[in-house]
């Protein structure tokens, strides 16, 4: 199965969007609104629809994908099919929220050739749709809302291509961030910081919390084995242990290196079963992207799925260079990476590869 693209839909808070969308997550809002970044996604408010100005919004902000007014009652399809009809004009893909019982073979698959794409609603305590998951059978599927943990178990019964959510949001500013594997904190999957060894932060928890959140939400759709995290200083015992495994490949990692990426939030390790298991430390670039320095599994939990959790603690875009004859370079290639150049190296060539937009 292939992942569903993932949409962070936070309104109008600047900080987190600038977040998701670092780490390649989609933005979404609710509209009309005040936006202040690019959306793909936009979604009207069911409990108060104003067609007029939503459409406005549409027309302004042209997102990829949007929700129309939800078919709550059987005599209501001529108005939601002319809502679609009108957001068909502004957007790629409209997406139809169905609630009437039996009523899904009733929605076309197309408007005006614009695809129409089912919705779910997740069912929280902002609402949510009661219809059974086998009514939708192999149509595609707009997950909104609800928790990472409660739309990934809904992709075993729908055809999900897309989802969007801020659970990890409202989480973060509790000071609770989201792991991809469960641990034995009081909520298995959103630890307090203080829970994760992190309860010295004292600045910033929120924002914190909720880029690790997204780091380990795209670890999570993987499948990854492992939770990641920002390195604290009693991980660089393991860390230099992981290292020194890889003596040849990365030389000598300098500890006064490693605290600096400690200090910058730019050393990110793997958690399992409350051990490190890998890490990854790179640079922020003045062009906005992220040099790789370092990225190393323990060598007993190699081929596991670690290397590709850790990427995913590496905002976007990414540029390394690999010497020529390393085997890490089928990786880089399985990861999505593109090989950029092959440049002469002190000892040896090394191939330069990038992911992301601003390189590709």
């Amino acid at each position: 199965m292939r992942n569903p693209e993932l949409i962070y839909c936070g309104g109008g808070n600047e900080p987190f969007a600038r977040t998701a969308g670092r780490y390649g997550l989609s933005c979404g809002a609710q509209l009309p609104s005040t936006v202040y970044y690019p959306i793909v996604f936009a979604d009207q408010n069911w409990k108060n629809p104003n067609r007029e100005k939503y459409m406005r919004a549409l027309a302004l902000h042209k997102p990829r994908l949007a929700t129309v007014l939800d078919w709550e009652r059987e005599e209501q399809l001529d108005e939601v099919l002319s809502w679609a009809d009108e957001a068909s004009r502004h957007v790629k893909t409209v997406i139809i929220i169905p609630k009437v019982m039996g009523g899904i073979p009733s929605i076309p698959t197309q408007i005006n050739g614009v695809p129409i794409r089912l919705g779910y609603s997740v069912p929280t305590a902002y609402g949510g749709t009661q219809l059974p998951v086998w009514e939708f059978g192999k149509r595609p599927v707009h997950l909104l809302g609800g928790s990472p943990q409660a739309q990934k178990m809904l992709t075993h019964y729908l055809n999900v291509v897309s989802a969007d959510g801020n659970y990890i949001q409202k989480m973060a500013v509790r000071n609770n961030a989201f792991m991809a594997t469960k641990g034995a904190y009081k909520n298995a999957h959103f630890p307090m910081l203080n829970e994760i060894g992190m309860g010295h932060i004292r600045k910033d928890t929120p924002y914190v919390a909720f880029e690790m959140s997204v780091m380990n939400m795209k670890a999570y759709w993987q499948d990854a084995p492992c939770s990641l995290r920002f390195a604290v200083e009693r991980d660089l015992p393991a860390i230099a242990k992981i290292a020194h495994q890889y003596r040849d490949e990365l030389g000598y990692v300098m500890m006064p290196a490693l605290r600096e990426s400690i200090a910058r939030n730019n050393l990110v390790v793997g958690i399992r079963f409350g051990q490190v298991v890998g890490f990854v430390n790179y640079r922020a670039r003045k062009d906005g992207g992220q040099t790789i320095y370092e990225i190393a599994t323990h060598k007993n939990h190699a081929r596991k799925g670690v290397g590709q959790a850790l990427l995913c603690g590496v905002p976007l875009p990414i540029r390394l260079k690999c010497p020529v004859d390393n085997a890490s370079n089928a990786f880089y290639e399985a990861m999505g990476f593109r090989l950029d150049r092959t440049e002469e190296g002190r000892k040896r060539k090394l191939n330069v590869w990038t992911k992301g937009d601003s390189y590709e």
